[in-house]
């Protein structure tokens, strides 16, 4: 007998589904308070909309997770000895319903074989049903009114009726002839008032509205009816139901109502009469098989749950459980999703239309936590369908869902006629077949989906950005399941008269049915592993979400060795430091060589051949002027040559190197601090007569345009590392000198680590400077050993090491101070081809790329005419998904009419970007130019590829009015100085300078009429480099100069305009629109893992002070307001990381500082701002609000900003200072081996 039951939830199946739920509503919750922050507000209207919209889905959700909670199945109650109930088994008929229905329902109640007395209560008075129930002794009841509909007739067949216990069935459900036998003995339990089975059909594949009506009842037969057993709070469905009679004679019989079930079962549960849910299938009936009788009952469930909602609950709700309280105010709720669909339909299309973001926020973060929440949906609605009833009630249910959206207004208008009292007649399902559905029923489901089409048409051409096309994928999935319900209300007997014809129905059915074959793998893999899936996906996004605040304590990532490391030797011949040029198995890239002063450099036959083995010179350029020692002491080289006395001397050095036209390493001066040497301290070497020498030096080499050679500055020791450093703009390479004595000093030999550690440490603070180990050698007892843990050193721990030169000298004379036993030191290593296999082992030992550099100094004005412009550099939403800003048309009217408003018409824009079309129509609607901005990347094995992108993208756009110009941005030549060590740098940037110039030409080409312009970072002493790579670009119209530093803009200036170079600024100085021509950023940016505080307007679009300069110095523009002259100190007290730390804003009064109490007007915010090793910030992290507060100091602070903002609603001020924590001289070991 076809009474399908399920299985008894096991205690680790009900374990693995609590698990999921409680997983599920962390993730909801997680979300949730995400999303509601204060910062993701855009459109304040539509957005309390959405949130509104948000948390009634929520709610509907934890609703349906309630009823899964505690999924129980009643015990099998045996038939108690000797108690035969009496039954009286009722169906009804309503005129027009068919006979032949009727007929067969009745039938199949007199097979049921418990005895019972059947019961028709016939509204019509039927004369072919009254010879029917004749002529089979069945009662045949009828009445002279339709009062209460139903529930009247049943109460007027209940006069008649005297059994104890009353069956009610709807005349289109067949029983099966055991209905009674689990029904009846959980009535011996006389505190039962009714038991309720499961509902279920046998028209499920007459047609799509059928499938889709009956698809939204499985998990409500199954698991949620299975957990209201459990709560004393199963509902009554009139469609089969069983009654105790004297349950219903306590509330005055079946009570009446659109909702009668829902009705009688609430005041029964009033009364204190529990219920019964058996989860088996004894009677299969019809679900609504068109549109118009499915939309029929949906208007009266929608309208008789909100009525018993408003009317009959408030009068019975204190006699309720507090389980049936919330069941019963909650029920009706599910009706009022129609109003929220409507709104779900209405949100895209206004978005689109009016170009409004009611959200905005970074979209990666809410990708990454509204993954875990979905899938937790999806996860636990498939883990419960164990617990439906049949095999062909699990899966997605797609076409039930879609019916339901469908319904919106259905359901809406049910609500509606509940508080403006509008009867609807209590009419029986229609149950003929016969497709009455109209034009009328379609209408407003056609209107919504006419709607979501034209607002994505017009939305997507006025305001193209990813929110409006996320909008626009939501409306087009509402106009999807809009025309699939039209074409179901249409088509709704398709799915049996479509068949032997190919149709796109018929297709979409096919596909689906092979879907089916593999669905009861998928199933059964969601239900089987849908805890390790959700737990993975909630972790993952637990991980994510901790990394990124994680990585705010943590410091930057150690820089990892590229692996790529450059070998040399010097391996001494003759009296004169020279060294052998011949092929080496320790010598990859360098030959090192010594070179004094009072001796000439080598000829250029020595250079070539080095050269010619495609290694380069390391020339260790020693300031001798004098054979005598004693005269050097007593004269200071360094002297003499800042007061020019070496000029010419220098000068023709310096264009002899540069002839070589080919890399060259200079280590001048090295270990200035060693008294061995006379250049030293003993030579009343002061440390900036040093620095003030060096860079003499190094300009007069950059003024001669030998840009072939770079420099190598070397201490003695780490100590005088920061004592003598000359400034990153003349120094290269940091040269150590790293040799171990082994015996010959203090009786020992020192590891590879114990002598370069503490320059290591020093090496922190000069971020992206290589280091080349100059002088590299071991006197220890086993050689190769100790090579061997150096060269895993280097790899593992010191990635700044980018090359080395191991000393081979075999008869040095140096002997170290106090030893006296031997008359030379023997460095060389014999065994040179087991040294090389270790390197190898370690490294990918190369050689640079031995190319001609161009060291031509330039020789004329340039030709190209300067362009005058001023304007924005306005990357505002560049990377749109890692960004809290977006960039739809009313924010860039917004923002381009405060830009006009400082008189700018011109910005320069990043591209390409999703945001493009918006902007670049924005501009032309407000008569403002684009410059429009390339990035290079700078690893050359992508220039290709760039290349082709750069032009497909100007031939798309090179009939747009709004483009001034294209350029090439992201600084490629100073990009490169991060990626490659000095020598290849050089290299590199001759090679860039090359292909920019055929890039530039083809851009000519392809675009006559616009000029090409670059950007180039220029620090003080880089003008002759940048001169000389200029020189190389003929093609390039303009050049976009990023200032190093302020002096940049004052000292460089002078010297562009002599060369009449074409450039203009662009920086965050307001100076740049002042007194010179340029470009300035905009706004401050925050995206993920990128903050950038260099705008006129900061992150959340106040004013800064930058602003209030340019407005005045361009405009005459004066705020009357007067920013507070504040600031902060932080306090001189020993801190431990994670302890509290104070941050007191100050006041002056009469120069005095003191504590600020009140900020007036005025609000100041907290934050701290990390730093990567280079010092660019990277995120940024709230602390507080108000003149003080207590700020958790994090690990290795070394990495992090104290940000104060004063502002109030319109204009803000920035003071930054480094997080400097002051530690007791003995903590220091112990805080640094903490950090």
């Amino acid at each position: 007998m076809d009474h399908t039951t399920v299985k008894s939830p096991k205690k680790h199946e009900i374990r693995i589904l609590r698990a999921m739920i409680i997983i599920g509503v962390i993730n909801m919750a997680y979300f949730f308070i995400w999303f509601i922050q204060p910062d993701h507000i855009s459109y304040l209207p539509l957005y309390v909309i959405i949130v509104l919209v948000l948390l009634f889905q929520f709610l509907r959700i934890l609703h349906e997770w309630y009823h899964y909670f505690n999924i129980k199945m009643p015990a099998n109650v045996p038939m108690p000895p000797g108690y035969r109930p009496t039954v009286d088994v009722f169906t009804t008929y309503f005129p027009g319903e068919p006979y032949e229905m009727t007929e067969q329902t009745l039938e199949a109640i007199l097979s049921i074989r418990y005895p019972h007395e059947t019961w028709l209560c016939d509204e019509a008075n039927d004369q072919r049903l009254k010879e029917f129930c004749a002529s089979r002794g069945i009662h045949h009841v009828t009445r002279n009114s339709r009062k209460d509909a139903k529930a009247g007739n049943i109460n007027n067949a209940l006069q008649y009726a005297s059994g104890e216990i009353c069956v009610i069935i709807d005349p289109d459900h067949v029983p099966h002839p055991d209905f009674l036998d689990p029904i009846v003995p959980h009535f011996a339990n006389t505190e039962i008032g009714y038991v309720q089975i499961v509902q279920a059909y046998y028209n499920f594949d007459e047609s799509f509205v059928a499938k889709g009506a009956a698809q939204q009842t499985f998990q409500f037969y199954g698991p949620m009816m299975m957990s209201m057993n459990h709560y004393g709070t199963v509902l009554a469905i009139g469609a089969n139901c069983t009654f105790r009679r004297e349950a219903l004679d306590s509330i005055g019989g079946h009570a009446p109502g659109l909702a009668e079930d829902m009705h009688t079962s609430m005041l029964l549960h009033a009364k204190g009469w529990k219920s019964v849910y058996v989860p088996k299938i004894l009677a299969r009936g019809q679900v609504p098989s068109t549109l118009h009788a499915y939309f029929m009952q949906q208007l009266k469930w929608s309208r008789g749950t909100w009525d018993l909602l408003v009317h009959v609950l408030p009068k019975i709700f204190t006699d309720l459980s507090w389980r049936q309280r919330l069941h019963y105010l909650t029920a009706p709720f599910y009706y009022f999703s129609g109003i929220i669909y409507f709104l779900n339909f209405l949100i895209p299309i206004i978005c689109l239309v009016f170009a409004i973001l009611p959200w905005k926020g970074d979209f990666f973060t809410f990708a990454l936590l509204i993954l875990p929440l979905f899938a937790s949906t999806v996860l636990i609605r498939h883990y419960v369908q164990r617990w439906v009833m049949e095999e062909k009630e699990r899966g997605f249910h797609l076409l039930g869902g879609i019916l339901q959206i469908g319904t919106w207004w259905v359901h809406s208008l049910g609500i509606l006629y509940t508080f403006i009292g509008k009867k609807v007649p209590y009419l029986p399902t229609p149950k003929d077949n016969r497709d009455q559905s109209h034009w009328t029923l379609l209408l407003p489901n056609i209107l919504v989906g006419l709607f979501s089409v034209a607002a994505i048409i017009y939305g997507l051409r006025y305001d193209w950005n990813p929110y409006s096309i996320i909008m626009a994928g939501i409306a087009l999935t509402n106009f999807t399941s809009m025309s699939i319900v039209t074409y179901i209300g249409i088509n709704s007997r398709r799915m049996q008269h479509s068949a032997g014809r190919i149709t796109p129905m018929s297709v979409f059915l096919w596909t689906k049915r092979q879907f089916w074959y593999l669905r009861h793998f998928l199933y059964r893999g969601l239900r089987l592993g849908g805890l390790m899936i959700l737990l993975l996906l909630t972790l993952g996004m637990f991980v994510a979400q901790r990394n990124d605040k994680q990585a705010f304590q943590d410091p930057p990532k150690a820089q990892q060795h590229t692996g790529r490391l450059i070998t040399g030797e010097f391996s001494p011949y003759g009296d004169r430091g020279l060294s052998a040029t011949g092929p080496s198995d320790l010598a990859s890239g360098i030959v090192s060589f010594y070179s004094s002063w009072t001796d000439s450099l080598p000829n250029k036959e020595y250079f070539a051949s080095i050269y010619n083995t495609g290694r380069i010179p390391m020339v260790t350029w020693e300031p001798w002027i004098s054979d005598s020692k004693e005269d050097l002491h007593s004269i200071s080289v360094f002297s003499l040559i800042n007061q020019g006395e070496f000029d010419e001397y220098l000068t023709e050095s310096a264009k002899y190197f540069a002839a070589l036209e080919r890399p060259v390493l200079i280590r001048f001066a090295h270990e200035v601090d060693n008294p061995f040497y006379p250049w030293s301290e003993e030579g009343s070497v002061s440390p900036q007569n040093f620095k003030n020498a060096f860079r003499r030096v190094v300009s007069v080499f950059r003024n001669q345009g030998a840009r072939n050679v770079t420099w190598v500055y070397n201490p003695w020791k780490a100590s005088a590392l920061d004592q003598y450093y000359p400034g990153d703009d003349v120094v290269d390479w940091i040269g150590v000198t790293l040799l171990d004595y082994g015996p010959h000093l203090q009786n020992r030999s020192y590891s590879f680590n114990e002598l370069y550690a503490p320059f290591h440490e020093r090496l922190i603070a000069y971020p992206g400077k290589h280091v080349i180990l100059a002088e590299m050698g071991t006197l220890s007892e086993d050689r190769s050993k100790w090579l061997s843990n150096a060269f895993s050193s280097i790899y593992e721990r010191y990635p700044e090491i980018s090359a080395l030169i191991f000393f081979q000298s075999d008869k040095d004379q140096n002997i170290p101070p106090g030893v006296s036993d031997v008359e030379f030191l023997n460095w060389s290593i014999n065994n040179t081809s087991q040294v090389s296999a270790l390197l190898s082992d370690k490294f990918d030992v190369q050689q640079w790329s031995n190319q001609l550099i161009n060291t031509r100094k330039p020789n004329g004005a340039f030709k190209k005419q300067p362009m005058d412009v001023s304007g924005i550099t306005y990357n505002k939403a560049h990377q749109w998904f890692r960004n809290v800003h977006s960039l739809n048309r009313r924010v860039l009217e917004e923002d381009f009419a405060q830009i006009r408003s400082l008189g700018f018409t011109e910005i320069k824009r990043q591209g390409p970007g999703m945001y493009d079309q918006n902007v670049l129509s924005v501009a032309q609607d407000m008569n403002m130019k684009v410059h429009y901005a390339f990035w290079l990347e700078p690893d050359s094995i992508y220039i290709q590829e760039q290349e082709l992108d750069i032009m497909d993208r100007v031939r798309e756009l090179k009939n747009d009015r709004s483009i001034a110009s294209w350029n090439l941005t992201g600084a490629v030549f100073n990009q490169i100085d991060l990626l490659y060590d000095p020598v290849e740098r050089v290299i590199q940037a001759d090679w860039w300078a090359r292909r920019v110039n055929e890039m530039a030409g083809r851009l000519h080409s392809l675009d006559p009429e616009r000029p090409v312009t670059i950007d180039y970072k220029l620090g003080v002493s880089g003008v002759h480099e940048f001169l000389q790579i200029a020189g190389m670009i003929p093609e390039i119209d303009q050049w976009v100069l990023y200032p190093a530093d302020s002096l940049v803009l004052t000292v460089v200036s002078d010297s562009l305009n002599k060369w009449k170079v074409p450039y203009y600024w662009e920086g965050p100085a307001p100076e740049i629109f002042c007194d010179y021509n340029g470009f300035m950023p905009w706004q401050d940016r925050y995206q993920r893992e990128l903050v950038v505080f260099d705008g006129l307007v900061d992150i959340w679009g106040r004013r800064k002070q930058n602003y209030l300069k340019v407005d005045q110095c361009l405009n005459g523009n004066r705020v009357d307001v007067d920013i507070p002259a504040w600031n902060f100190i932080l306090p001189a007290i020993p801190a431990w990381p994670q302890s509290s730390f104070p941050l007191q804003a100050i006041q002056y009064r009469n120069g005095e500082p003191e504590a600020l109490t009140d900020s007036g007007p005025w609000t100041i915010d907290w934050y701290l701002v990390q730093v990567d090793v280079f010092g660019n910030e990277k995120a940024i992290m709230p602390v507080g609000k108000g003149p003080s507060v207590q700020l958790e100091l994090p690990w290795n602070a070394d990495y992090f900003k104290v940000l104060m903002v004063i502002h109030n609603t319109s204009i803000s001020k920035h003071i930054t200072k480094p997080l400097v924590l002051p530690v007791h001289p003995s903590q220091r070991d112990q805080y640094t081996s903490l950090k």
